[in-house]
């Protein structure tokens, strides 16, 4: 039998439920910290720069959200494709997979820009149809959000590829 190792979760014997805890607790504490930087992030605008600037905050989450979720997937599936090649002892496959996720988050990231760029300003003004300060906030915003996602995106993939590696 396979010496177990200290902080390995065995998912296969034993109750289920205290292994399914163990295994998402990090993920909902990271998602609370991520809803705490949020509302930090209202909390400083709307002290400091006004109520144009707090519509623009409150404006961006949401897409925000669904442009991360994107990114999410993505270090997701290289979580598995990294997790199979470990089992496979394959670690050709594991460098080829990260090194090639690594360039399709650079690269989405880059096209994300520039649509973003391009065609923020109408997807904003769905959300504050009637005051073009707080779409251009926004757009300012989310501009600034984007520019940086490669590199929150980057740490999340190779979180992920550890994650599948054990």
């Amino acid at each position: 039998m396979l010496a177990k190792k200290k902080n390995e979760v065995d998912m296969l014997n034993g109750p289920l439920l205290p292994r399914i805890l163990e295994f998402t607790l990090p993920l909902m504490l990271s998602s609370m910290l991520q809803l705490l930087y949020n509302a930090a992030d209202i909390v400083v605008v709307g002290r400091f720069a006004g109520a144009q600037a707090l519509a623009a905050v409150g404006s961006t989450g949401s897409l925000n959200a669904v442009l991360c979720g994107l990114f999410y997937g993505l270090s997701g599936g290289v979580n598995v494709v990294v997790a199979r090649a470990v089992g496979a002892k394959n670690m050709e496959r594991i460098r080829k997979c990260v090194r090639q996720s690594s360039l399709l988050v650079v690269l989405v990231a880059v096209a994300l820009n520039t649509v973003l760029n391009l065609c923020s300003a109408p997807l904003l003004a769905i959300y504050a149809p009637n005051n073009p300060a707080v779409v251009e906030f926004a757009r300012t915003k989310l501009l600034i959000n984007s520019s940086f996602y490669f590199v929150e995106h980057l740490m999340s993939l190779y979180a992920s590829s550890m994650r599948g590696m054990g």
